[in-house]
């Protein structure tokens, strides 16, 4: 009896899981820098995949500072009487939150990047000082995929204030390098952090020109990892699985209905192009 050799004829499957190893891989290359978990990028696609993430993503928006922000003293239950030092600053304070951004408000600006946070776990937000060291912008980074978190260095001095007391306590920051277009690199130093670095290679350097150091940045996140993972994460397959569903259902309307098929032959074999022409096929049938 003559042996027949089957061979089966499949597309190539590729996997829909954001995790980490994907084309951006080599973002991950410079020392000290934190592999997430998740695919930051591949999260935030998520966004424009789902149909109920991006209301939810807006109630928290809303929620959180839709309604609006209030300035109020750290004390509010305090009887004193309003000195010149405290209306001085109270209105060193709301001219800073009404000017921090000249073509947004600092409302929209906490809304931008809370709409990062809920997506993709993270928002980040860029801080600018003056030549006082005074706060005087934000800037919320547009793509949260493009930073990157580092390890915590050694500790550093820093100084706190409480109830009109200044303390001095010891405290490890981050360092955050954002990379753009796979070859622009741009360090930023973790918001707080006292030290000058250089924007240019992250070092912290005293030295640095004024116009290479680097600003600071406020991260938003959910978590207390290096960085944040969305409340939603649980959801994650459920979600895929209602996409990919959905997908399927409009091809069948769309191309039409695709039966397996099974070719049977009988004293005789294909050729080299039948067998190719047929192969093509198969791998082109979604």
């Amino acid at each position: 009896m003559q042996k027949v050799r089957a061979r089966v004829i499949t597309g190539i499957q590729k996997s829909e899981t954001p995790t980490a190893k994907d084309a951006d891989e080599k973002k991950y290359s410079i020392a000290d820098v934190l592999e997430p978990k998740y695919s930051i990028s591949r999260l935030l696609e998520m966004k424009e995949m789902s149909t109920i993430l991006p209301q939810c993503v807006e109630s928290y928006k809303q929620n959180i500072v839709g309604f609006g922000l209030q300035l109020k003293y750290k004390n509010d239950e305090t009887k004193d009487k309003e000195t010149s030092e405290m209306i001085a600053e109270w209105n060193r304070v709301e001219s800073a939150l009404k000017y921090m951004h000249m073509e947004k408000s600092f409302i929209d600006i906490l809304k931008d990047a809370i709409d990062d946070r809920e997506t993709c776990g993270n928002g980040y937000i860029e801080v600018i000082r003056n030549g006082k060291k005074e706060v005087v912008e934000l800037e919320k980074i547009e793509d949260a995929s493009s930073i990157r978190v580092t390890k915590r260095g050694a500790a550093v001095d820093v100084t706190y204030y409480r109830d009109g007391q200044q303390f001095q306590r010891k405290k490890k920051f981050r360092r955050y390098v954002q990379i753009i277009y796979g070859n622009k690199v741009v360090w930023f130093k973790e918001f707080g952090d006292p030290r000058i670095m250089d924007m240019r290679n992250g070092n912290f350097d005293d030295s640095t020109p004024v116009e290479f150091q680097a600003n600071e940045i406020l991260h938003l996140k959910i978590g207390n990892g290096a960085y944040g993972v969305p409340r939603w994460i649980s959801a994650l397959m459920d979600m895929y699985g209602s996409r990919n569903a959905s997908e399927l259902n409009y091809r069948y309307f769309k191309q039409g209905r695709h039966l397996p098929a099974a070719i049977l032959i009988k004293n005789g074999r294909l050729t080299e192009d039948s067998e190719a022409a047929l192969s093509e096929y198969a791998s082109s049938v979604e």
